[in-house]
């Protein structure tokens, strides 16, 4: 059954947290240092935490995601040359500061495979719905603090996430056209 979804409704609380952190930084007591730390509890701690937590709370069947799973797989690590490739592409290359994409690789590409990957693992309706659902999400929030760990430029990164979220109001409905034929 095809549920109506609202995608601004569904990414507000995601862009309410972004501007929520930049006004509390911009305009509060509450400057860089504090935020340094705070970047360090969540990488180092609450975030790996939580995906402890998640795995454990929730067993995979393995048998019932296999395909799944490996199609996921393969549009990571396809997602990540392609993003890591960039620098060399013949255009695009000489314009890729070297500092700046190692920063906003991991913004990469996911959609560009998602559908492709589907029929190639010849996934159910489902699973097929799940992944291109995945690859048509915002990039997650964690890039940010991942690259401001790793010494990157974090506010460029913050500016992607950013964009990534926006975008996703056009990104989740074209996804959902897509799938819907699947799904029948």
């Amino acid at each position: 059954m095809l549920v109506r979804v609202n995608y601004a409704e569904l990414l507000l609380p995601d862009f309410s947290l972004i501007l929520l952190g930049y006004l509390l930084c911009r305009f509060t007591a509450l400057n860089r240092s504090l935020w340094s730390q705070l970047e360090r509890l969540v990488y180092f701690f609450l975030f790996p935490l939580l995906l402890f937590h998640t795995i454990v709370k929730n067993p995979l069947d393995l048998n019932a995601t296999s395909s799944l799973m490996a199609a996921g797989l393969t549009l990571g690590i396809a997602a990540i040359g392609l993003s890591y490739s960039l620098r060399w592409w013949p255009l695009l290359g000489r314009y890729c500061d070297a500092r700046l994409h190692a920063a906003s690789a991991q913004v990469g590409f996911r959609f560009i495979m998602a559908l492709g990957l589907s029929l190639l693992f010849r996934l159910a309706p489902t699973q097929a719905s799940v992944l291109l659902m995945f690859s048509a999400v915002p990039t997650a929030s964690s890039c940010y603090v991942l690259a401001a760990r790793m010494g990157y430029n974090g506010p460029y990164v913050a500016g992607l996430v950013t964009l990534s979220t926006l975008l996703g109001l056009l990104s989740l409905p074209f996804a959902w056209v897509v799938l819907q034929p699947l799904l029948r």
